[in-house]
């Protein structure tokens, strides 16, 4: 039983603790952007999307 943990816990872990931070840039509006990665959002002026 300890064996089959110990395995489950080494396949599930790197997926937990190595996010991509693909979810880190939320890009909308008018070439408007907001970064995630820091404690507070920071404003990105590198947007190409240019929508309503």
């Amino acid at each position: 039983m300890k064996n089959k943990f110990l395995l489950w816990f080494w396949i599930l872990f790197p997926l937990l603790a190595f996010s991509q931070g693909e979810n880190d840039n939320w890009y909308f509006g008018n070439k408007a952007a907001v970064n995630f990665l820091t404690a507070t959002p920071t404003v990105l002026t590198n947007s190409q999307i240019d929508t309503f």
